[in-house]
């Protein structure tokens, strides 16, 4: 009955918190040119093509539309290119040895990892798939994905205190971050090398690197700023050549009609 209730807490947080995995929304090429088009740049270009080809400027608006259509391909493909390539570097999996209550070793998929399982970290070393936090035993870890630094990080098991709260930050030097590489492990006789899974999936610290890469927050560019200033000059130019137009024409006419 109580391996039962282990298995239905186990079922129930898979449910909870899913699988171990990041996953990436990769759009399709009809929103990226959507998303594209509606750059007031380009917008500003349809306005001036259909001038130029009121004007009989066939030549010209033809060569700016091919010039504007490259330009959108060649965005839009090194976008898809990018958005691909992540994907690539996020789909990684692994095997990992989970302790279970009774004490038996069991061989996982890292996608069913979820917090609260107790991992053996093998003495060959791993990628981490997870947050993890270390129970016994050290860990020599290259953080080099995370951080950018290649100076190998040696990592402590957490302090056996009474009434301890985790927390990401004040206990860094404790957790095994998910992307990091387990270089070496030490321990002392028989003992293993354990670490208790804290985060997975999205809420890890890869996946809020990968987050602040896709949804990076918002900047305001020159180069944005300027081409609003300059389309709303040309408006303001624009407004004006049309109040003059409309008034030399409104007296050109009213003195032929008085004479009439």
């Amino acid at each position: 009955m109580h391996e039962l209730n282990i298995g239905q807490q186990h079922l129930f947080r898979r449910l909870v918190y899913g699988d171990n995995k990041i996953d990436v929304q990769i759009k399709s090429w009809v929103t990226l040119l959507f998303l594209e088009a509606l750059n007031p740049f380009y917008v500003f270009q349809v306005f001036s093509v259909v001038l130029w080809f009121a004007y009989n400027y066939y030549y010209y608006a033809c060569v700016i539309i091919l010039m504007t259509a490259f330009g959108i391909f060649m965005s839009i493909r090194q976008t898809l290119k990018n958005q691909n390539a992540l994907n690539q570097t996020l789909f990684s999996s692994d095997v990992a040895t989970v302790i279970k209550d009774n004490g038996k070793s069991l061989s996982l998929d890292t996608k069913y990892l979820i917090p609260g399982d107790i991992l053996e970290i093998p003495s060959s070393g791993c990628t981490m798939q997870c947050d993890a936090v270390l129970l016994s035993g050290n860990c020599i870890l290259d953080e080099s994905m995370l951080t950018g630094e290649s100076v190998p990080v040696t990592k402590t098991p957490l302090p056996c205190k009474k009434d301890l709260i985790y927390d990401t930050k004040e206990h860094a030097r404790h957790t095994l971050f998910s992307g990091t590489k387990v270089i070496q492990t030490r321990y002392i006789g028989s003992e293993r090398v354990l670490a208790v899974v804290v985060n997975t999936g999205n809420i890890t610290a890869k996946g809020e690197l990968i987050r602040s890469i896709l949804y990076p927050p918002p900047v305001d560019y020159k180069f944005e700023q300027d081409s609003y200033k300059f389309i709303s000059l040309l408006a303001i130019v624009a407004f004006c050549g049309f109040l003059y137009t409309v008034t030399s024409k409104v007296s050109f006419f009213l003195p032929l009609n008085f004479n009439f």
